[in-house]
């Protein structure tokens, strides 16, 4: 351990220098995108199109309490792109930011690599390669569903790229540049840069208590970080304190607000059993491939490691602790992507010492099989398969320290060197041809959606008043129920409603994530849910319209719309509510 590094003892450049270096991170990053798809817009963007937009100040939205919430939307990434759609079509400035993040999480995977020993341009490639296809990034994280490489632009998955950047910097020992990658997070997404001020805690904590780090040797690169990391988070924490519910009591349960709108990411309780198996595996994975990393930095990887796992294992029991919205707002179990993060690097480190090695069954047998495993495709069990693939092969590449499972393998592989490793480049192929047409598949029924949506809008736009309210269905995204699965579809399409049509939705199930920010919101939302939820047949909904003074009712009807509407597509069906009919008497007579 004589070679590693103290905190600010930083040696070298690093390879930004390097034009291949860059050439590599930007073809993986491209390729990534390929392979995982790209979708606009989608899923969180119903509260990023509104901001980007200009509603947020808009007058036809002086009256809809979620599209104003969002000017409490404290991510500065939308503060600095509020109001851009005027100068720049939101799908082309979401395509940059979204290859743009994925070129910074490449970035930090390949520094993070290089200072762990892969640094020619062929060795960067293979690790590129798999780092772009393995399922240990593809979607979102096990029992937490925080983003990896999603298939849509959002912010918080720029975190992904700064956190291996403030491993990098773990690695350097540079204390100063962690400290400024944490601020930058914050500015990004406040959560997420607590979750990696709680990383570099734990390492400086564990360098201390071995004598690897002085403050006085670490006071200069410390000031110099701590003053970057306040330019980026004083916006943030300005917009979070001029928040007029910010440090307000509340009045309702957080945590069973929570429990009825997404549990996933905050109560471990609820996540299914099957996440729970594939993060259980994911973790065992990153610990083989710390256990397989011969270089001397592996003591502080694994307080890196050990931290991550800490801060997982507090979104566990920090619901049965406290149900404050402070602590429980912190997302802990999406933090279950700094596991998936340091799974990939660590084992994909292995799959390429290994390609490269000069011992033919390490080369030949272990190399192909892990590449092979890391390609398995994303989806149902198969993931989970793939995991358990890596342990496997993790477990053999061990045991290939004794000699007689050494003569073994060796004796197997004889001439097949060539075959075996084009083969599992092969494999690895079709394994993700198979994987980028199921999620073309899916995207199609997506895209679909969203088109028949943006018809609606933009009808609505021309064909009703400035101030006109819409309703839609009412689904919880929880929801079992295999009859409003096409129901949960549809609705992820009407992401687009209120930037295209420039008017309000009454209420709508998923934009109830304002509560987070702005719980003053709570007691309408949930009122409101409530009441359209209940509503059975297209009389109910129309009257129920009728008496909120709600102009349009939109129903989703997959086999197509029957009868006549004021508007309809292939499966939507827009009635225009007559407000000069009398009401039927609402349930206990309330008007």
């Amino acid at each position: 351990m004589s070679d590693l590094p103290r905190f600010d003892d930083v040696r070298g450049a690093g390879p930004f220098g390097d034009p291949a270096f860059w050439g590599v991170a930007l073809a993986a990053a491209i390729a990534s995108v390929v392979v995982g798809g790209w979708s606009f817009p989608a899923n969180n963007n119903v509260f990023h199109l509104p901001i980007v937009a200009g509603l947020v100040e808009a007058p036809e939205f002086a009256g809809d309490p979620f599209v104003r919430s969002l000017r409490h939307f404290a991510s500065g990434v939308w503060m600095v792109a509020a109001g851009s759609a005027r100068l720049i079509d939101p799908k082309i400035s979401f395509l940059v930011l979204h290859v743009a993040s994925r070129v910074l999480a490449m970035v930090g995977f390949l520094a993070c690599a290089d200072e762990l020993g892969v640094r020619s341009t062929r060795q960067r490639a293979v690790a590129a390669a798999l780092l772009s296809v393995t399922f240990l990034l593809r979607g979102t994280s096990f029992a937490g569903e925080g983003g990896l490489f999603v298939d849509y632009f959002s912010h918080s998955e720029i975190g992904n790229g700064l956190f291996l950047l403030m491993v990098r910097a773990i690695l350097r020992g540079s204390l100063g540049a962690a400290v400024a990658t944490i601020g930058i997070a914050i500015f990004v997404n406040a959560f997420f840069g607590v979750w990696m001020a709680f990383v570099l805690g734990v390492t400086v904590a564990a360098e201390a208590v071995g004598g690897r780090w002085t403050t006085r040797g670490s006071l200069g690169g410390l000031g110099a970080g701590v003053a970057v990391a306040a330019v980026f988070v004083a916006p943030v924490a300005a917009n979070i304190l001029a928040n007029p519910d910010f440090g307000r009591p509340i009045d309702f349960d957080h945590a069973e607000f929570l429990a009825y709108y997404y549990p996933y990411h905050f109560l471990f309780g609820e996540v299914p059993a099957g996440q729970k198996l594939g993060l259980a595996l994911v973790t065992v994975a990153m610990l083989c491939g710390l256990a397989a990393l011969a270089d001397p930095r592996r003591r502080r990887m694994g307080a890196v490691v050990v931290a991550a796992t800490a801060l997982y294992a507090l979104g566990i029991v920090a619901p049965s602790l406290t149900h404050a919205p402070l602590v429980l707002d912190l997302h802990l179990l999406r933090a279950g992507t700094l596991i998936h993060e340091l799974a990939a690097l660590l084992v994909v480190l292995v799959a390429v010492r290994r390609w490269f090695d000069t011992d033919r069954a390490r080369r030949a047998v272990v190399a192909p099989a892990l590449i092979v495993a890391l390609a398995v495709p994303r989806g149902g069990p198969a993931a989970q398969v793939g995991a358990a693939m890596v342990i496997a092969i993790l477990c053999l590449d061990r045991l290939l320290a004794d000699p007689v499972w050494h003569r073994r393998l060796d004796g197997f592989v004889g001439d097949r060197d060539r075959l075996l490793r084009g083969g599992a480049i092969v494999v690895a192929v079709a394994l993700t041809g198979v994987g980028f047409v199921r999620t073309e598949a899916k995207l199609r029924v997506s895209r679909a959606w969203t088109a028949e949506w943006t018809r609606v809008s933009a009808w609505a736009r021309e064909a009703t008043p400035v101030g006109s309210v819409f309703q839609v269905p009412v689904v919880r995204l929880t929801d079992p129920d295999p009859r409003v699965a096409a129901e949960k579809e549809a609705l992820a399409g009407a992401t687009v409603f209120e930037t295209i049509s420039r008017r309000s939705l009454w209420v709508d199930f998923k934009r109830g994530a304002a509560v987070m920010w702005s719980p003053s919101l709570h007691a309408v939302w949930r009122r409101r849910v409530d009441e359209v939820a209940a509503l059975d047949g297209t009389a109910a909904r129309i009257d129920h319209a009728r008496r909120h003074d709600i102009s349009h009712v939109i129903e989703i009807a997959p086999a197509g719309c029957r009868g006549d509407f004021a508007f309809r597509t292939e499966r939507l069906c827009v009635t225009r509510v007559d407000r000069s009919r009398p009401s039927l008497p609402s349930p206990g007579g309330a008007p």
